[in-house]
């Protein structure tokens, strides 16, 4: 429990960091870290909340930007627990993220490598950090434009993905090396270094987020075949996941923009019966995560129907009445949105591509320790 308290604080940190705010292009398989074998469970909960008090009295400080001052907190639980390598990787991170938040990438720089360091040895109780970390020193190399050493640190995570060491964080490389070829600073274009990526990277978290990326790259090129096509490759790939369960709506989306309004209605309704067939093959199951994705695309669906039509509450069949949504207090959200039908998919559909690059910390913590 220890390990993941630790990566979902560093997760959490650092969605809140300059440096997730700049991809605005970048959670279901990742590995999970053995525990530390030198602490007992007793030992492990009283670090964990020693780390998490920690990172509650020092997040007001970044918060208001103080990032000295909760610099000098850091480094004084570094050196208040020098032979504990846990928290020497989160305070030397979390060290290298103030000064990077500063914009001082050389200082920055060498905190990284020196968290990156303590993991020598160790890296298999580290899945999470060692992405991170080096996703983190590519940006001070790219914001040095150090171009080539940028390159190098993000291919190295990707590679590490490769071999089967894909965590959550590593995504996030993914996206710093779709920019990179976006804006030509590698010998490949996007959509050759995404097919290539895909084709050697084996099931899990960045492969899923590659294909994604994929399907995104020709929606936005207005590559209609091409994004049909891609969209279809995730949802084989990965039907119940968030963007797995999400393609029905997606490519409802094309048809949609492409004015071909009936076949987009059509796509929206299979999606809606889809997702209450799933809801109730998994109605029996207790925190099924399958049943609460479905609940959430379920709303959305009901909206893209609702978009197109005005109202989108005849659509939805009887037995939406009694499913899990209606059980935990979730209205219905055509009532709610008719007033308002374009903010309703300014909030979802045409904003698809945020919630499904960027998950919540929580959801990325927990799909750490779900595999």
């Amino acid at each position: 429990m220890f390990r993941y308290v630790v990566c979902g604080a560093l997760i959490g940190l650092l969605l809140l960091s300059s440096f997730a705010a700049s991809d605005a292009g970048s959670e279901q398989v990742s590995p999970s870290a053995p525990k530390n074998g030198s602490l007992n469970e007793e030992a492990q909960e009283i670090v964990r909340k020693r780390i998490m008090s920690w990172s509650a009295a020092i997040r007001p400080l970044e918060k208001a930007g103080q990032w000295k001052d909760a610099r000098i907190e850091y480094q004084k639980i570094h050196s208040d627990n020098p032979d504990d390598v846990n928290i020497g990787v989160w305070a030397l991170f979390n060290v290298g993220r103030t000064f990077f938040s500063e914009e001082k990438y050389d200082a920055a720089l060498e905190k990284f490598q020196m968290g990156l360091k303590l993991t020598e040895g160790k890296t298999e109780m580290f899945p999470l950090e060692v992405p991170l970390l080096l996703t983190q020193i590519g940006d001070c190399h790219n914001k040095k434009s150090e171009y080539v050493e940028a390159e190098s640190a993000y291919r190295t995570v990707i590679e590490n993905a490769r071999k089967g060491g894909g965590a959550t964080t590593s995504s996030f490389a993914l996206g710093r090396l779709v920019t990179m070829c976006k804006e030509g600073r590698t010998d490949e274009d996007v959509p050759t270094f995404l097919k290539r990526t895909i084709s050697e990277l084996p099931q899990g978290r960045v492969h899923e987020n590659a294909l994604m990326r994929l399907a995104m790259w020709y929606d936005k090129g207005k590559n209609f075949e091409g994004a049909v096509g891609a969209y279809r490759n995730l949802e084989r790939a990965y039907p119940n996941t968030l963007r797995g369960q999400r393609v029905p709506l997606f490519v409802g989306k094309l048809h949609e923009k492409k004015g071909d309004k009936e076949t987009a209605l059509k796509l929206y309704k299979e999606a809606l019966v889809q997702y209450e067939a799933l809801i109730e093959a998994e109605s029996e199951k207790d925190n099924s995560e399958i049943s609460v994705l479905a609940v959430k695309n379920k709303e959305l669906a009901e909206m893209a129907i609702l978009n197109l039509t005005g109202d989108g509450s005849e659509h939805s069949s009887e037995k939406s009445t009694s499913s899990p949504a209606s059980s935990v207090g979730q209205s219905s959200p055509v009532a709610s949105l008719k007033a308002d039908k374009s903010a309703a998919l300014r909030h979802t559909l045409l904003n698809y591509c945020a919630s499904a690059y960027f998950p919540s910390p929580r959801l990325m913590h927990s799909a750490s320790r779900a595999s």
